[in-house]
């Protein structure tokens, strides 16, 4: 997808494993391992080793615990109460970094269209 700019790769680097073993066994327990083949990009790039690179490099893992807690006017006491319906942003609760920074981008990107 990369290659071929279809997509925008959002995350970490990948492991880097572009080989493909066979092991074949012999005598008294032992066993012989062969590479047979290699794994490359449509534009030719080994990935062996080296992984791929996204675009966009994001941590993975979920979202962690403040080291602060900011505080909202709506939790405070004796606060007025908003008249108009409550927006929720469906991003809230998604605690994937990575799926949550995806999102944000289309977000953004919709934006930008619409403005042009």
């Amino acid at each position: 997808l990369q290659d071929n700019e279809r997509a925008v790769l959002i995350g970490t680097q990948s492991y880097g494993k572009g080989s493909v073993q066979s092991v074949t066994a012999l005598f008294g327990g032992s066993g012989l391992k062969l590479t047979i083949s290699l794994y490359y990009t449509p534009d030719g790039r080994s990935i062996q080793n080296r992984g791929i690179s996204p675009d966009l490099t994001v941590a993975d893992g979920v979202f962690e615990q403040p080291l602060i807690t900011v505080l909202r006017e709506s939790e405070l006491e004796n606060t007025l109460e908003n008249p108009t319906e409550e927006e929720v942003d469906p991003l809230d609760d998604i605690q994937d970094r990575q799926l949550r920074f995806a999102l944000q981008q289309l977000r953004a990107l919709d934006v930008l269209l619409r403005q042009h």
